[in-house]
């Protein structure tokens, strides 16, 4: 009987010259016509990928401070306290804490927490921080829009986010991670590719007699594929009457709680569509509303609580 498979552990020879001969065979294959035989790497310019710094230091900044406040909770249970809230008068608190058996805390583990409240404000200021700059630099972007394209300073990240929270429902954080990831340098083709990105594309399976959905690919980038979802919840509150959201409410509505969950992840992928043509062609998604349709301005929009749970991380 011939062999049909190949263990992969199987030893193959791999050296440069080899793997320079597949290469330019590749190459020569997609000179030739064949669009299959390799994919081309789009690379960021360096202004865009400088944009990218902004958001990536806010997303490694915010995990350090989860840490942070996780690890004092871990410490104050291991005490057998556990209602505990971490705020400013936390140090002056924690002088006064007793273990569950009513001991003292003891003065190293004080010190530690200490330490680790120190390093959880330093996170918080600086999230602060970022958080700021990027306000600034999307207020920059809004104070420029009648001027000529030669006569901006602002970047384009900056102005396609300020473009972006024109949107009710889409806050700053959204905004400009959704500009600097997808829509402000990559030359996306099709809605295909840009759910693509986000791995939210259908993997159907279909052999023979069966037939089935196996779920989306979750194949591209994770940050944004959950990131999409969040805004796909929150344009449900703030912007009930879109057309987006009336499809959801007729196709998945019904009650369940497994139905939503499977329905919001199509309106995420929907959503991200309809986003890519607003910023490309400045296309309202159909029925939905401007935040200066609800008697805001842009600099009050900003000063309004977060929109989505990346917003209320911040």
């Amino acid at each position: 009987m011939p062999r049909l498979w190949r263990s992969r552990r199987r030893r193959r020879p791999k050296t440069d010259r080899i793997d320079v001969q597949k290469i330019v065979t590749a190459l020569m294959r997609w000179k030739a016509g064949d669009r299959f035989a390799c994919r081309m790497i789009r690379i960021p310019a360096a202004e865009a990928e400088d944009a990218r710094n902004l958001n990536r230091e806010m997303r490694t900044i915010k995990n350090e401070r989860t840490a942070h406040s996780n690890r004092i909770k871990s410490l104050l249970v291991t005490q057998g306290i556990t209602d505990m809230m971490i705020e400013s008068t936390f140090p002056s608190r924690l002088e006064r804490l007793h273990t569950a058996d009513g001991r003292p805390l003891g003065q190293q583990l004080r010190e530690r927490l200490l330490r680790e409240f120190e390093r959880l404000a330093l996170a918080t200021e600086q999230i602060r921080q970022l958080q700021m700059q990027q306000a600034q630099m999307i207020r920059r972007a809004a104070k420029e829009i009648e001027k000529s394209p030669s006569e901006r300073r602002s970047p384009r990240a900056a102005v396609i986010a300020e473009h972006l929270t024109t949107l009710a429902g889409i806050g700053p954080v959204t905004a400009w991670t959704l500009s600097t990831e997808v829509f402000s340098w990559r030359d996306i083709a099709n809605r295909r590719q840009l759910a693509a990105l986000a791995g939210l594309t259908p993997t159907p399976h279909a052999s023979g007699d069966e037939e089935k959905e196996q779920g989306i690919s979750k194949s591209g980038r994770g940050e944004l594929r959950v990131l999409m979802i969040e805004i796909a919840w929150s344009w449900l509150i703030h912007q009930s009457g879109s057309e987006l959201t009336k499809w959801y409410e007729r196709r998945f509505n019904d009650g369940t709680k497994r139905n939503r969950k499977i329905g919001i992840v199509a309106l995420a992928r929907k959503l991200l569509v309809a986003l890519g043509k607003y910023v490309r062609d400045g296309e309202i998604p159909a029925g939905a509303k401007l935040k200066s349709e609800l008697k805001f301005t842009y600099q009050q929009a900003l000063k309004l609580p977060p929109t989505s749970s990346a917003d209320v991380a911040a």
